[in-house]
């Protein structure tokens, strides 16, 4: 066949069934040939999960990597969070063990602007596979906790909210000479005066006292 004589476009003609997958269909002009490509989509690297398959009768290893966007859990974050994640079978118990860090966008405590606070959390978990339990359980037993899960595809997202969220700090900080709001208006005042400081300066009970240490002194 000749090489066509005008650029080939593309567009997408549906979704397969696996979401991660798009199936796109390259024409050219006059429709004299046609291409099927299959290609794997960015949101793959968005699944939080890993599959567990291979290593659930014998002993072995598997890992897993992505990217969380938007939020992680309930929390904002500025780009991407990354995380990676290892599932180690000894043979008696699974062992679960990762890290997650990306960047938390928190209020100010001060002037409540989004503040990006970097945020690098580390897990370890023991697991057990129990054929039928939903989803991923915590089970906490005498001297230690394991989470139940019972499908070869493990659902990781839980655990890597609930780790980025333990080390979030309990306030944040946009700058240390942060002025904060404006009690009367609300204005922003690191950006604006909106000249309330005066007026609030004059009604405090303080005022008295600065007039009695001009006397005493």
């Amino acid at each position: 066949m000749g090489t066509p004589t005008m650029a080939s476009f593309l567009f997408t003609t549906r979704m397969l069934t696996n979401p991660a997958i798009k199936l796109f269909l390259y024409l050219t002009k006059g429709g004299s040939r046609y291409s099927l490509t299959l290609m794997a989509n960015e949101r793959e690297k968005e699944i939080q999960s890993i599959n567990l398959a291979s290593i659930l009768k014998e002993p072995g290893t598997k890992s897993a990597e992505g990217v969380i966007r938007g939020r992680v859990g309930s929390v904002p974050i500025q780009g991407d969070a990354d995380w990676k994640a290892t599932v180690t079978h000894t043979g008696d118990e699974f062992w679960l063990s990762g890290e997650i860090h990306g960047t938390a966008l928190l209020e100010c405590r001060r002037c409540l602007k989004p503040t990006p606070v970097p945020i690098h959390a580390y897990f370890q978990h023991l697991l057990s596979y129990q054929p039928g339990v939903e989803g991923v359980k915590l089970v906490e037993r005498p001297e230690e906790e394991v989470y139940y899960f019972g499908h070869p595809e493990l659902d990781l997202s839980g655990i890597l909210h609930q780790a980025f969220a333990l080390e979030l700090p309990l306030t944040a900080l946009c700058h240390d000479e942060c002025a904060g709001l404006c009690p009367v208006c609300g204005a922003d005042l690191n950006e604006t005066d909106c000249g309330h400081a005066e007026e609030l300066k004059k009604k405090t009970p303080f005022v008295a006292l600065e007039g009695l240490l001009e006397k005493l002194s």
